[in-house]
């Protein structure tokens, strides 16, 4: 069975949508707190928190957006322009 730091690895490493360095930050406090549930596993402060950048960080993959249609191809589709 793999601990929560190798599959919180496992998830930054397989996360592109979280390339930008804007991230780093926030990738490296989930793997200190994952680091920290390690040590203290009943705190549930830690938890939390860990759950709470976790969605933040999931969150952000449907931030990805499709790329913009030019204008011709929405007026043809029938959107509205």
């Amino acid at each position: 069975m793999k601990t929560l730091r190798e599959t919180t690895e496992d998830f930054l490493n397989n996360a592109d949508f979280l390339g930008d360095v804007i991230y780093a930050p926030a990738k490296t406090q989930l793997l200190l707190l994952a680091d920290e549930i390690m040590l203290q596993p009943a705190s549930g402060a830690l938890h939390s928190q860990y759950g709470l950048l976790y969605r933040f960080l999931m969150k952000e993959k449907d931030q990805e957006q499709a790329p913009e249609q030019d204008i011709i191809t929405r007026i043809l589709s029938g959107e509205s322009v």
